[in-house]
């Protein structure tokens, strides 16, 4: 891998990737690796002749067949031959080599079999480093390192903390050697730093002159002090009287990439960004204040076909910590959105985001057909001269919502002898690569009329979000058409208007001469309006948006309205006069119980169907709000809790085969039930339904059946044994078949 462990981190000394087992070296950019070379020659459809024996780090000591030698080194063996490889610690001044692993993964020492197929084996090592600490003056303090550790080596990119303890009369004013400045301040203490550099000392210096300390609220930010640049916090040791110049660093301090940077706002004495500061004899303490601000980007895709508007719009993209935004997309006309990627998700638009960190938007962007489920449309393909994928502004896109338990996908093939292909992938549009076709599921028969099914079970399983369509026309010469039909069973229907999400637009038009200057507001803290005023010409009108917040409400209905008010002036609204009467928008929010629910009567034999119930028998609840999603049990025996789901029977934990929104299918419990009723309830996540009486019975009989064409029809099912395979019309018993 040639990515380093703190490639694209975003928080200075932190790591983005690690080994397993941690502290091995990667991300080595010198020379290219035996490794490296040995797949250089394969992608030439070559093998090589030799196998490579080599280290990481190259250049330590590998033992093959009682033979020590430094790596990397060639051998020639033969295929099949048996060698017996190890590895040892390894010791070069302040460095320590551990075993990590082998790249055959096998143990540190054990046999290796030659093969044509693996011809580079790699011992890597987990490196260490000592720490050294020291003190100055001698008698001005102690150093204490943490962890501890006995032989005083430390694991590469290990979190290492080092503290300064100042004897008395003594103070601490900083870190000299080769430290980690930059990760923490010149005077941090403890200093906290990942331990990633053979060489790395520390020193701690202490005074018995009453120091200068700059702090700040944010650990390695950075001041110019009389010109120096210095990572805070810091400390001085000025004679009293010094003057000294205290400013902000000559350019912004970003993390690496950019993405998050830091801008002194004031100083704890109130001077100005850059003051002279005069040092009394018994020291002093001042601190920078500086604010954290995230890097938001957006685009569109495709990016010339599509813009993303944020509000309050930054000028150069970076926005306090903790700043709301608000985001929406603008698609050109032959365009739509379709789905938020990266830090947004789902179809909402506009929706907030919070910059609690560097932040990345695309509104991705389609020409597809949108597809209506269950409605049926006609496709059409022109004659192609070769195999051809029918993607992008030819695919379809259907939206499944959160609780669906099927995407059913049908296509109908109206021109024979022509072989159709059908792609399914979710959040982007299926394409090609020279491997083939990425898509999640397909129908690849000739005949192109084989349904693809997504469920829950599949995989990839089921899940919200947009799955795009597309065609693939293998036989060249013929025109063909069909008609394509995508069902999704289960889940909510996507509403119109989503008050949920931030809301909904609606534009302010003028049809008069003039200006139309309107004042808005709500009657209601829960209903949110913005702009609070807002100019329409006769070319332009006013974008509102009412957004809703629910928090703290209970389920009920709710009445508000929207205030517009029609003035003579904006933005001073001194002496400004109406110029109509009010308008009032009446807006009614509903707030439904996620709570789950048993309907009356819905507790039944899951066999039957009946209303009684036996112990050990299998039973159905029928409700809503059952499950946040579909689980089936993966294992036996069966689990008393599935996807955050309980059932309880008279206060018993029972056992459950199947969980979802509507239905959840358990097994009654058989101890300490009796005739008479039982109690059920669901518990959902912490919450429980109201109990839902059932009646028990020591019998109950009732039979599973194969749904036929008929209910008359209905089989019961039968396995045979061993096989297990079901008993019906066209598998049926024979005679000695248990």
């Amino acid at each position: 891998m040639h990515y380093g462990p703190f490639f694209f981190t975003n928080t200075t000394g932190k790591t983005t990737v690690e080994t397993v087992p941690p502290g091995m070296p990667i991300g080595q950019r010198e020379a290219l690796s035996p490794g490296d070379l040995d797949g250089v020659i394969r992608l030439y459809d070559e093998r090589p002749e030799f196998t490579i024996i080599t280290t990481n780090p190259m250049g330590l000591r590998v033992t093959v067949d009682a033979q020590t030698f430094t790596g990397p080194r060639s051998v020639n063996w033969v295929p099949g031959s048996m060698h017996e490889v190890t590895v040892e610690t390894q010791v070069d001044g302040d460095s320590r080599y551990l075993f990590g692993r082998w790249s055959d993964d096998g143990e540190q020492t054990h046999m290796f079999e030659a093969s044509l197929d693996t011809t580079v084996l790699t011992a890597s090592f987990i490196e260490q480093t000592r720490i050294p600490a020291d003190v100055f003056p001698a008698d001005g303090g102690t150093v204490e390192i943490t962890p501890v550790v006995a032989d005083g080596f430390y694991t590469a990119r290990s979190e290492v903390t080092i503290t300064a303890m100042p004897a008395p009369g003594f103070f601490f004013v900083g870190w000299f050697g080769f430290t980690f400045r930059g990760i923490h301040g010149d005077a941090s203490n403890p200093a906290v730093f990942t331990n990633n550099s053979a060489g790395t000392d520390y020193t701690a210096f202490f005074v018995t002159q009453s120091p200068l300390i700059i702090d700040t609220n944010i650990s390695a930010t950075r001041v110019e002090v009389n010109g120096m640049l210095s990572s805070l916090p810091t400390g001085f040791s000025f004679a009293p009287d010094t003057p000294v110049t205290i400013g902000p660093p000559p350019s912004v301090q970003t993390v690496p990439g950019g993405s998050t940077r830091f801008l002194l706002q004031s100083w704890s004495d109130g001077g100005a960004p850059t003051h002279d500061i005069v040092i009394p004899p018994e020291g002093a303490v001042i601190a920078a204040d500086f604010q954290t601000q995230h890097l938001l980007t957006t685009a569109a895709s495709p990016p010339d076909r599509g813009s993303v508007f944020v509000s309050p719009n930054a000028v150069d993209g970076y926005y306090n910590e903790g700043d709301q935004v608000t985001i929406a997309e603008a698609a050109n006309d032959d365009l739509q959105f379709l789905i938020w990627l990266g830090d947004l998700s789902g179809f909402e638009s506009p929706q907030t985001l919070v910059m609690g960190e560097q932040r990345d938007v695309t509104a991705f962007l389609g020409i597809s057909q949108a597809l209506e489920s269950g409605r049926p449309v006609s496709v059409k393909f022109p004659e192609v001269a070769s195999p051809t994928l029918f993607t992008d502004a030819r695919a379809y896109w259907i939206r499944v919502p959160e609780g669906a338990t099927e995407l059913e996908i049908v296509y109908d093939n109206n021109t024979a002898g022509v072989d159709i292909d059908r792609f399914v992938l979710k959040d982007f549009f299926p394409f090609l690569t020279s491997e083939g076709v990425v898509v999640d599921h397909a129908a690849t028969g000739f005949s192109g009329d084989e349904t693809i099914l997504v469920r829950p079970t599949s995989d990839p399983l089921l899940r919200a979000g947009v799955y795009f369509i597309a065609f693939g026309v293998l036989t060249p010469g013929t025109e063909s058409n069909g008609r394509l039909t995508a069902t999704v069973k289960g889940g909510d229907p996507f509403p119109a208007i989503d008050l949920s999400q931030s809301a909904f637009t609606f534009m302010i038009e003028n049809a008069g001469a003039g200006d139309l200057n309107v004042l808005l507001n709500s009657d209601q803290p829960w209903l949110h309006v913005t702009p609070n005023q807002g100019t329409s010409t006769v070319e332009d009108g006013t974008e509102v948006t009412v957004s809703i917040d629910s928090t703290g409400l209970p389920p009920g209905t709710y009445d508000g309205a929207i205030g517009l008010l029609q003035v003579d002036s904006l933005p001073d609204l001194k002496g400004a006069r109406l110029k109509a009467e009010p308008v009032s928008v009446p807006v009614t929010l509903v707030i439904v119980s996620s709570n789950p629910a048993i309907n009356a009567g819905g507790v039944v034999n899951a066999a039957s169907g009946g209303p009684t119930v036996v112990p050990g028998g299998v039973a159905s609840i029928f409700g809503v709000n059952l499950a946040g999603g579909t689980q089936l049990a993966s294992s036996t025996p069966l689990p008393t809790s599935l996807g955050g789901v309980q059932v309880t029977v008279n206060g018993i934990p029972a056992p459950i085969f199947f969980v979802s929104a509507f239905q959840i299918n358990f097994q009654i419990p058989f101890d300490g039930l009796t005739n008479g009723s039982l109690t059920i309830v669901v518990i959902r996540d912490g919450v429980a339904s109201s109990g839902e009486e059932v009646a028990v019975a020591e019998f109950a009989p009732g039979l599973f059946v194969v749904p036929q064409t008929s209910p008359n029809q209905a089989l019961p099912i039968i396995q045979r044994f061993p096989d297990f395979s079901t008993i019906s019309p066209a598998n049926p018993a024979k005679a000695g078949v248990y």
